[in-house]
């Protein structure tokens, strides 16, 4: 395969410049929380040539860990991977309805278990202009896939810790970081001294996440249960800040451990600075 990207996201022209590359494959992650069954109906209609779907509770959440959709682990993750036919030196490409949805989850979760060849797609589904395929697809045979290092930090509840040099970001939309959603957890709000920067489509634009990367020497992120927090990951990684540490667990398991929690507006937002500044 020519000169891969160098950061973790990829233009649909790139994609179909090397569709028909041995090695590559591709990962459908399309999802609605609201709607289960969105994504199977969605990849049926049309996907990416060659694509896989991957459903998110069957293949990107595990059978048991901390919060709601705890990760994989190493034996099932290497079973949804080479199940797909995806080996330990291929290039995977991950694809949702754009920046915000599932396929941060995947990137992050192949990285996690040490794979670094893998991307998502820019924009997601939707700059796809190529030809599309629909109904199934012919799964390639299973093979064997390599657990390796892991490439990306993952951190639990211990150790979450706020400083003047940390900046813990909650992914969550504003109303659950307050509180004020219909509850889902035994407590409501958010972990102490965190700020609120939504995941959503204009995530590499937003300016307050820009200031983080500038000026936080730790940052981590979470969201409700660890999975749209990977979005923040990806961004950061986007625009050059891959140390980003990912609390897996996430307010789903920061509240069943009833641990201090903060409801209403930020207290002291974007207050963080370097570390002996």
């Amino acid at each position: 395969m020519t000169l891969l990207p160098e950061g973790p996201l990829v233009d649909a022209s790139w994609l179909a410049a090397h569709l028909s590359t041995p090695g590559l494959r591709i990962i459908d992650c399309r999802h609605r929380f609201d709607d289960p069954s969105y994504g199977e109906r969605a990849f049926r209609s049309g996907h990416i040539p060659g694509a896989i779907h991957f459903r998110l509770q069957s293949h990107l959440t595990g059978t048991k860990g901390d919060g709601r959709s705890p990760l994989p682990s190493e034996a099932e993750f290497a079973a949804v991977a080479g199940d797909a036919g995806i080996g330990g030196g291929d290039n995977v490409v991950c694809y949702d309805d754009g920046l915000g949805g599932i396929a941060a989850r995947a990137w992050w979760l192949f990285r996690h278990f040490g794979h670094d060849k893998v991307f998502v797609l820019r924009d997601g589904f939707a700059s796809w202009t190529g030809a599309v395929e629909t109904g199934e697809t012919a799964r390639p045979a299973p093979r064997s896939f390599p657990i390796r290092p892991s490439l990306m930090s993952r951190i639990r509840a211990s150790e979450v810790l706020a400083g003047p040099s940390t900046a813990i970001i909650d992914a969550r939309g504003a109303p659950r970081f307050r509180g004020e959603a219909p509850p889902l957890d035994p407590v409501e709000g958010h972990i102490p001294g965190a700020i609120n920067i939504p995941v959503t489509a204009t995530l590499l634009e937003n300016e307050r996440l820009q200031r983080v990367i500038a000026s936080a020497d730790r940052i981590i992120a979470y969201c409700g249960s660890g999975i749209v927090a990977c979005n923040i990951v990806l961004a950061c990684a986007e625009l050059g800040r891959s140390d980003v540490e990912l609390y897996a667990g996430s307010w789903s398991d920061w509240a069943q451990r009833r641990l201090p929690a903060q409801a209403g507006e930020e207290i002291e937002p974007l207050q963080f600075q370097h570390g002996g500044s």
